[in-house]
This record gives C-alpha cells, structure tokens and sequence, in this order.
C-alpha cells in the first residue's frame, strides 16, 4: 500500500505511472467532529454543529519538504488537494480511497530527527480545508475488477453533505 498528495506547486519524488511526482507519504488522519451540547439526550443529540479537524501526513523528508514548510510558513491556499491511497491488484496499482480537499490551507509543519539519520528525518504536516469527498473503490478479491465506489461529502459553513 502507498499513500500520495497532489499539491500544486510542490513537486514530490512519487514515481508510480498514476502519480507521478506526487508527494509520498506514511500516514494521513481526518478527524471529524461532532459536538454534542450538554444535558441533550435522545434526537436532541443530533442538534451538535460538525468541525471538520485539520488533517494530518506523515512523511519522510524529500525534495517536497522546503516548499511544504514554506506553504505552511505563509499560509498558502490550494483551490485543491488530492490524497490517494492505493494498493496493487492483479498487479497493478489501483486506487482504493480518495480523499479531495478543497480551500485548502496549510496550517503545521514539524519535522522531527535524530543524529544518526538512520531513519530519514520525518515530517508531519497538517491541512485546514472546507470541503471534503471521501471516495471508497470496491474491488473483487479474485479478478482485482472494480466493483463500484461509494462517496460522501461534506462542506463546512454550508452544513451540508
């Protein structure tokens, strides 16, 4: 399995034939929130406004790694983000979750080494946006086919799937 982040303007060292320097990474988290007001119970439960926490990757330092310290420096804004995770089937690389974010900005940057340089230095980098569609792809288990997506999505501000 491997995970990749298209970002434009930041040039990663991806070399798969579908991601092409993309950005590599380790591990990305999506947090969604759900407030619930206090003492509500039963259907009063659901009456909670949803925040849409900032993701995060986890990634090792590449040639990526100035210009993503640099957006987050400046606050720099994407008009969109994608985020695929993938694995090989029937020998082939297939995309299995998509995650595409819109009205992105960059809001953390650390990166985290030790003397040895065994491993590589790693980064962690952290995404606000306003939108997002998740996109799951059902393969069958035998033939590798694609059996179908399932998508959600949710955009903050509007509320609204």
């Amino acid at each position: 399995m491997a995970l990749y982040v298209q970002c434009k303007d930041i040039e990663g060292e991806a070399t798969d034939s579908n991601h092409q320097k993309w950005i590599i990474c380790d591990s990305a988290s999506l947090p969604v929130f759900r407030s619930i007001p206090s003492g509500a119970v039963d259907q009063q439960r659901t009456k909670g406004e949803t925040s849409l926490g900032d993701i995060t990757l986890v990634r090792q330092l590449d040639k990526s790694s100035p210009k993503l310290m640099e957006a987050c420096a400046l606050g720099k804004f994407n008009k969109e983000v994608k985020i695929e995770f993938t694995t090989t089937t029937g020998g082939k690389t297939d995309t299995y979750l998509s995650w595409k974010l819109e009205n992105v900005v960059f809001t953390g940057y650390s990166c985290h080494g030790n003397s040895s340089g065994e491993p590589l230095p790693s980064e962690q980098i952290s995404m606000n946006f306003t939108k997002i569609t998740k996109t799951y792809t059902e393969f069958d288990n035998k033939t590798g086919s694609k059996k179908g997506n399932v998508e959600a999505s949710y955009e903050m501000g509007a509320n609204k799937a």
